[in-house]
């Protein structure tokens, strides 16, 4: 990525399996960073209580459910709205500040370590991957919602 010695400070990567980008997004994106230099990474997030990792289960080797945390001497609500706000990456774009990350020998927050460890969020109102044809379907009808032309 080096053009005459010279490597560019911002990547903004596109993931293939997700058609609903909004140019607006990958602007605001590359403001944030530009503004808050310290940041890793900027990322489309959605926000959903339903599946809060609070209320999450795995499978023990007896074959009954148990929680992913140590829950031991704090109180959890049963009432998601009660939870502290749970963010998901979207995964249609990343943009990721070169200087702050892993390519710059800086740690980062797993599973996603390439992005750093100070990522910010662009929270959008509904995101989802391509899977099958329904998914493209609902993506079409996304872009022409949105305005946003594919043709």
């Amino acid at each position: 990525m080096k053009k005459d010695g010279v490597s560019p400070d911002v990547l903004v990567v596109l993931l293939a399996n997700s058609g609903i980008v909004k140019p607006e997004w990958i602007q605001q994106s590359i403001q944030i960073i530009a503004a808050s230099p310290e940041t890793s990474a900027v990322c489309p997030v959605e926000i959903d209580q339903d599946h809060h990792p609070f209320r999450a289960k795995r499978l023990r080797a007896d074959g009954c459910l148990e929680p992913f945390f140590d829950f031991s001497g704090r109180k959890i609500s049963t009432n998601r709205q009660d939870l502290c706000d749970c963010y998901y990456f979207c995964h249609n774009f990343w943009t990721l500040n070169l200087k702050e990350s892993v390519f710059s020998g800086k740690p980062g927050q797993p599973p996603w370590g390439f992005m750093g460890d100070r990522i910010r969020p662009i929270v959008v109102e509904d995101c989802f991957d391509v899977h099958d044809m329904d998914d493209i379907v609902r993506t079409e009808k996304w872009l022409v919602a949105n305005g946003i032309s594919y043709a």
